[in-house]
């Protein structure tokens, strides 16, 4: 009778250097990362767990503790390494200048309010110009995300404030509460950087 014999698994201990096989779990890498990890050596990290690093020169690929995903653990604001903290610093640059072109009116009011050309010396009027700007970043939140799904963070984003810094310059050229208006409308579709920059941060 022919023996039988069987193979018996080994686990790698947490200290060696292990390979990465891509699976179909795996394929579809980030390309925010911008990093080669189909095949990637592993080598422990204490606190963090595994951590991809070159398999030739056994360098580390990231300078932050990264997950399972390759998205970091660990928040160093003063480092600008990509691609983490660089993705982060523009985020949140892209997200102020966003939100600063959104509520440039705002402060400005108590003088706007003063053009009889415009419409607005009602509280009604002002009130409803208000609501006309939020009306706008709830349309484009809803276009936003799934865009961001399907082209990543960053095209999207580069589109919104290309385009709707524009009614921002123009709404000095406003001479009637209805242009009035139809910028302010514009200028709320700048809001939908919340959804992005959440979006671009929570993938890094």
């Amino acid at each position: 009778m022919a023996d039988t014999t069987t193979m018996e698994e080994t686990q790698p201990t947490r200290s060696q250097v292990t390979l990465d096989v891509p699976t179909q779990e795996n394929e579809d890498v980030d390309t925010d990362l911008n990093m080669n990890t189909s095949r990637a050596a592993y080598v422990d990290e204490p606190g963090f767990g595994p951590q991809p690093v070159d398999p030739e020169t056994g360098e580390r690929l990231f300078r932050l503790p990264v997950d399972d995903k390759h998205r970091a653990m660990k928040l160093q604001w003063w480092r600008f390494d990509k691609p983490h903290m660089r993705a982060f610093f523009f985020a949140w640059a892209t997200f102020f200048t966003a939100f600063f072109g959104w509520f440039a009116v705002a402060p400005l009011m108590p003088t706007i309010k003063n053009s009889t050309e415009l419409g607005l010396t009602s509280k009604q009027a002002r009130a409803n110009s208000n609501v006309i700007a939020v009306a706008g970043t709830v349309l484009t939140r809803l276009v936003t995300g799934p865009l961001a799904d399907r082209f990543g963070p960053r095209i999207p984003y580069m589109i919104t404030m290309v385009v709707f810094s524009l009614p921002v310059y123009l709404i000095g050229t406003a001479f009637n509460y209805a242009s009035f208006c139809t910028a302010r409308f514009f200028i709320g579709f700048l809001g939908g950087s919340f959804v992005l920059t959440s979006f671009w941060t929570t993938q890094m």
